[in-house]
C-alpha cells in the first residue's frame, strides 16, 4: 500500500487540493460574505437599473407591489407603475414599493402619483417616492400627486415628517446637487366623474 501512495503520490495531492477546493467552494457559495452578496446585489442592480428595457412607443402596466396590511417577507406594499410611451405613472405607494420601482427604473423619472385611497398600506411609502424623486436629480417641479379629497393634508404630512430629513440632505450634498424646493408636490383632489 505504501508502494501505491508513494507512485500516485501527485495524484493523491491533486485529489486533496480538489476535495479541499470542492467542499470550500459550496460552503463559500452557501454561506456567502456580506461584501460578495452586497457586490452582487449593487452589480445586477446597477446593471437593471441601466438596461433599455422597454419599447418607447408602447403601453405597459407592472404591479412593484401586491402586499396587503399583514406582512408578507416577499410582497411590497400595493403600486401598480403604467408606462405610457414616455409617461412614468405611479399608483399607491404602498410600505417598500419604492425600493420595486428603483429595481427597473429611475425615480426621478415618474411624472405623477395617484392615490387611489388612504389606507395605510397604500400610502406608507408615499413620502420615500417624494424624497427619492427629489434627492435623486428629479425635475426641478414639483411631482404631481393626485387623490382623492384630502389629498392635500396627506401630502403634507408627508412632507412635514420628511422636512428634517430635506434638510440635512442638503447640507450634507449641497444646494447644487439637491436644490431646495418650495414644495415637492403639487396636486388636487379628483372626485368621481372628475
Amino acid at each position: 500500500m505504501k508502494d501505491f501512495v508513494m507512485e500516485h503520490k501527485r495524484v493523491f495531492i491533486v485529489g486533496v487540493v480538489v476535495l479541499i477546493l470542492l467542499v470550500g467552494g459550496v460552503w463559500f457559495l452557501n454561506d456567502l460574505p456580506d461584501f460578495a452578496v452586497e457586490m452582487l446585489i449593487n452589480t445586477a442592480a446597477s446593471a437593471n437599473r441601466n438596461a433599455k428595457h422597454f419599447e418607447e412607443d408602447a403601453l405597459y402596466v407592472i404591479t412593484t407591489g401586491t402586499g396587503a396590511p399583514l406582512p408578507d417577507p416577499n410582497r411590497a406594499g400595493p403600486q401598480t407603475v403604467v408606462l405610457a410611451g414616455d409617461q412614468i405613472l405611479v399608483f399607491d405607494a404602498g410600505p417598500g414599493s419604492t425600493r420595486q420601482l428603483e429595481l427597473i427604473i429611475d425615480t426621478s423619472s415618474v411624472d405623477a402619483l395617484f392615490l387611489t385611497h388612504y389606507h395605510s398600506d397604500h400610502i406608507g411609502d408615499m413620502g420615500e417616492l417624494m424624497l427619492k424623486r427629489w434627492a435623486t436629480s428629479g425635475p426641478a417641479e414639483p411631482l404631481p400627486i393626485y387623490g382623492p379629497p384630502g389629498v392635500e393634508e396627506v401630502v403634507a404630512g408627508f412632507e412635514a415628517a420628511y422636512q428634517l430629513d430635506v434638510g440635512y440632505r442638503i447640507a450634507h450634498h449641497g444646494a447644487e446637487a439637491v436644490p431646495p424646493l418650495r414644495r415637492w408636490w403639487r396636486g388636487a383632489s379628483v372626485r368621481p366623474g372628475d
